[in-house]
């Protein structure tokens, strides 16, 4: 990439990737949206591969760290991130920019009724997520041990989204589920857009008690929809939910029955909590291209000055 960059001879360099070259002949902009590189997450929490272990702990941090002091500027997706790269790295703010990414949601969609959770119409939660180590599916099976010890097994159902047929960690977990909950779960398979805003319908609330994100799309999706969501006790979450969170330590199955209890009281007395849309809706695609382009003249120029001919960018995004 670097060879690429010097025979195109840009005026700066965009990467829209977290494992961009660290040695470029330009001023070069990273847009950062790896949770990794800012979490710390325990091998426990990881799981037992070993080579997730050293890309996830090890490898993702390093490379940001060995990577920053070459950056012209750090493009993050929220105040948070900029926060923990700061605190983690010492990336100094003059060289940090929050820029939420464009999101195209469809408002409205289905009210949530006012019911009597019971036996026969059951809490419905939404769980939309691939299992990436950092979605937290390992806690479904003890949270389901925990919800049939206190009895509440047949007013609790979960929808997932987990890949049964290429994904051996979503297998592992299905055959967990199978053996401990299987009556509480049912797994719909990777959905399209459409379908997801299809099942936030037809489901009571979003459940994601995810370990680390760096933007998630989804708490705007339910807030779009109208639905309460039930998540971590973490500073991601709470900067997209606020107050109208259901928070739970994501790990602690009896905290997160806990307050799937309150929930459903909540549902029971119409009184249940729901996110709000960011005030005048998500940002367009447009509003974030204006926005990166600023940031593009100003490396490409040097802080404090202005540029008044057109730059030429290399832009370099990486495989996912």
């Amino acid at each position: 990439m670097p060879a690429i960059a010097r025979s195109l001879e840009p005026d700066v360099f965009f990467s829209i990737t977290d494992l961009a070259p660290s040695r470029m002949s330009c001023p070069h902009v990273l847009l950062l949206h790896n949770p990794w590189v800012t979490y710390r997450l325990t091998r426990r929490q990881i799981g037992p591969s070993l080579r997730d272990q050293l890309i996830y702990a090890t490898y993702y941090p390093a490379r940001f760290r060995r990577l920053w002091p070459r950056l012209a500027r750090v493009i993050v997706q929220t105040p948070v991130m900029g926060d923990r790269v700061r605190e983690r790295f010492g990336v100094p703010q003059d060289r940090i920019t929050v820029i939420p990414p464009g999101c195209l949601l469809n408002q409205g969609g289905t009210p949530l009724r006012r019911r009597r959770v019971s036996s026969a119409e059951p809490l419905q939660l939404f769980w939309p997520a691939r299992a990436y180590p950092h979605k937290n599916h390992e806690v479904l099976v003890p949270l389901c041990r925990e919800l049939v010890r206190r009895g509440v097994s047949d007013r609790i159902h979960f929808y997932i989204t987990v890949d049964a047929r290429t994904d051996r960690r979503a297998q592992r977990i299905l055959a967990g589920v199978q053996r401990y909950g299987g009556s509480m779960v049912t797994n719909l398979g990777p959905l399209a857009k459409e379908d997801v805003e299809r099942w936030f319908d037809r489901t009571d609330a979003l459940f994601l008690p995810t370990l680390l994100e760096s933007f998630s799309l989804t708490y705007l999706e339910a807030a779009a929809r109208g639905r309460p969501v039930v998540t971590s006790d973490r500073d991601f979450a709470r900067h997209a939910c606020g107050d109208a969170g259901y928070y739970a330590d994501p790990e602690n199955p009896r905290d997160i029955a806990d307050r799937l209890r309150e929930l459903v009281s909540h549902v029971d007395a119409g009184t249940v909590r729901i996110p709000e849309p960011p005030r005048g809706g998500p940002m367009s695609w447009n509003d974030v291209a204006v926005r990166i382009l600023r940031v593009l003249h100003r490396a490409a120029a040097g802080e404090g000055q202005r540029v008044e001919e057109p730059i030429s960018i290399a832009a370099a995004r990486g495989a996912r």
